[in-house]
């Protein structure tokens, strides 16, 4: 299941250079990527976010935190779930 982030929370992260978020609605998780990634998505078409780790962690699914956890090179067990990847 795909989980979603409003566009209240994202507001505060939302970079100039990419679509704005409006009032109302919901984004999904797309990518965790660096600067050159960014150029695979148009900026008219995807809305660009600096969250946090510890923030962008409550918005998304644990298979797609461990891949963010792994690009850190942050080490987590087998049977850790979000909670404790948060601390």
């Amino acid at each position: 299941m795909k989980k979603f982030s409003t566009a209240e929370f994202l507001s505060d992260f939302v970079e100039p250079h990419g679509q704005q978020v409006e009032s109302g609605e919901c984004y999904h998780y797309v990518d965790y990527t660096d600067d050159i990634g960014l150029l695979n998505y148009p900026k008219d078409t995807y809305v660009f976010v600096g969250v946090p780790l510890e923030h962008l962690f409550t918005q998304i699914t644990l298979s797609q935190a461990r891949l963010i956890m792994k690009q850190h090179g942050i080490s987590f067990g087998a049977r850790e779930g979000l909670t404790a990847i948060q601390s």
